[in-house]
């Protein structure tokens, strides 16, 4: 992971020059597992965040703000009464692992100086924030580990604080390295070098494989002396500048996002930052984001995929219905036939008569009911004939209000993968209440994230032009039915899912470009369920040629008078 031993000895090594000596001022637990700390040092007030999620452990400053639970968790109660007024006095790294512990002192009820300890242990599930005495007793902390989760290490009250087990390493401050190329000869490249020095990653030990040129699943048996050479280089040169403290801090953008505070690793693009601690903060409050984002997405969807599995079951059903019953009117044609000869045919198994309705006229042989007449029988198969019909039409019209609640559904899908806000979501999950597909689950919750309404994309192309995307159906429907002029360009990805768009004409006297056609369309095609592909066809007209479709869903409509362009999708580049 990204937040390695090299990443939490930059992290201390600047928090102790901001908060050694600061007073805790307040404590917070925003989260099960994660608190914050607000610390008054140096005129100023920091907020530090620790947090002990296993997915995204760590420690840094945070200049965000979470929503506090009205009833504080016991372990923050058990760090208020311990912590709260005391002052941090240091902050060190147990080597190079990723275990960090502020040192906090404290007057007591009776006027003595206590010193407490808050660890941090930064280990991925076994990741936990404990509060330690200064005879090493552990007082609490935020997850209890007994004998039944771990055999190795007990995390509980009144028991002694014990360092989690560690693998003999190197430090990257004294690295022996004919020992680093002669241990486990059998062993990965990237993995050795992960397991013999002391706060390498699998990140940081890939970039030096690529910064060094040598193939990083090469077995440390088939290195030649030049690739040693040249890990050698790569590896002195990253830990001089650990040892100087000359960092990087820098958030790497490609195929998927890391960081790291050391300059080994390149992207598609690197954003460089003044502090560890500002990258730290810029990379986690995007996971977090990210994640919370994506839970409300996944809890949405699921109700939208429901309804889209019993509308597709639906449809299998009123077509199965249609292929029964497409030949219903042989049975009109079977009782016609029976009745025009009713007094030349006798009661039996078949009736063999002409069939005139054909050109030219051949014979049908009719089954008959032997317990009926041939009048019964006529009206019998008049009977299926309308039973048949009327299934028919009715699996007709059912089926068409059940593409356009899968259109529908299909819209409000793509809208959602493409959300990349709260308000967005929470439209979209109002738009699917008000449609009876989700409930809520509190009043209060519901009447809070009613208030909150989101706002079409707004972009102004090169040329001036104001162009406005939908995030949802509702601003679908609003943007082309209500806010668009009648001359205003829509667009639309062709016979898919996918955002209205509209291109504002009136300050150009309805004069359109190609440039902002082209523009527009990429958009509509990003903001679709096509936005992955290379080339994608979108529809392009006048707002007046732009209809709602009678009893339809919101932002369900029609067009005509349309044009196409293919176009490559892209994302709106700034938005509001």
């Amino acid at each position: 992971m990204p937040y390695d031993g090299i990443v939490a000895n930059a992290a201390v090594w600047e928090l102790s020059g901001l908060l050694a000596g600061g007073r805790i001022e307040k404590v917070y637990q925003t989260e099960r597992d994660e608190i914050t700390l607000l610390i008054h040092s140096m005129g100023e007030r920091f907020r530090l965040l620790a947090s002990a999620n296993a997915t995204y452990p760590r420690l840094h400053l945070t200049i965000g703000k979470k929503e506090n639970p009205m009833n504080p968790p016991p372990f923050c109660m058990v760090l208020r009464k311990h912590l709260q007024g005391g002052r941090v006095v240091d902050i060190t790294q147990s080597g190079y692992d990723r275990i960090i512990t502020l040192t906090i002192v404290k007057t007591d009820e009776m006027g003595v100086l206590v010193k407490k300890h808050l660890v941090v242990e930064i280990m991925g599930r076994h990741s936990n924030i404990i509060l330690v005495n200064d005879s090493k007793t552990i007082i609490d902390s935020i997850k209890h580990v007994d004998a039944n989760i771990s055999s190795v290490r007990e995390v509980l009250p009144l028991r002694p604080y014990v360092l989690p087990p560690q693998m003999e390493k190197q430090s990257p401050e004294f690295i022996d390295f004919e020992k680093l190329f002669n241990e486990k000869p059998a062993q990965r490249l990237d993995k050795h070098l992960v397991n013999c020095i002391w706060g390498f990653s699998p990140f940081l030990a890939m970039a030096i494989c690529n910064n060094a040129e040598v193939d990083p699943f090469k077995n440390i048996s088939h290195l030649t002396d030049c690739d040693k050479l040249r890990l050698k280089e790569t590896i002195t040169e990253t830990t001089n500048n650990i040892k100087e403290r000359k960092y990087s801090p820098a958030i790497i953008h490609g195929d998927k996002v890391d960081f790291h505070v050391l300059s080994v690793a390149h992207g598609e693009r690197t954003v460089l930052f003044s502090t560890v601690n500002l990258m730290l903060d810029e990379y986690y409050t995007k996971k977090d984001i990210d994640e919370k984002l994506n839970a409300i997405r996944a809890n949405i969807l699921k109700s939208v995929n429901t309804a889209i599995d019993r509308n597709t079951k639906k449809l299998a059903i009123h077509e199965e219905t249609i292929r029964e019953a497409a030949d219903y009117d042989k049975y009109r044609i079977y009782g016609e036939l029976l009745f025009s000869n009713i007094y030349n045919l006798k009661e039996g198994k078949y009736a063999e008569v002409l069939n005139y309705y054909e050109d030219p006229p051949i014979h049908v042989k009719i089954e008959l009911d032997e317990e009926r007449s041939i009048k019964n029988n006529a009206n019998r198969y008049f009977n299926r004939y309308k039973k048949l019909k009327s299934s028919y039409e009715n699996a007709l019209n059912l089926l068409e209000e059940v593409k356009n609640e899968l259109f529908y559904l299909e819209n409000v899908k793509t809208h959602l993968e493409n959300a990349t806000d709260f308000e967005t979501l929470e439209d979209i999950r109002q738009e699917l209440y008000e449609g009876g597909y989700v409930k809520f689950q509190t009043k209060s919750r519901t009447a809070k994230k009613l208030e909150t309404k989101s706002k079409p994309i707004h972009v102004v192309s090169e040329e001036g032009y104001d162009i406005y995307i939908g995030r949802n159906n509702k601003q679908n429907e609003e943007l082309s039915l209500r806010f668009a002029s009648q001359n205003d360009l829509w667009l639309h990805v062709k016979d898919a899912p996918g955002s209205h768009v509209i291109v504002r004409t009136g300050a150009k006297n309805g004069v359109v470009t190609q440039k902002v056609i082209e523009e527009a369309a990429a958009y509509a095609a990003f903001y679709s369920s096509h936005r992955t592909s290379t080339n994608v066809i979108v529809d392009f007209t006048r707002v007046k040629h732009v209809r709602k479709i009678p009893k339809s869903k919101p932002g369900m409509v029609s067009y005509t008078n349309h044009k196409s362009i293919v176009v490559k999708p892209q994302e709106a580049s700034s938005q509001s």
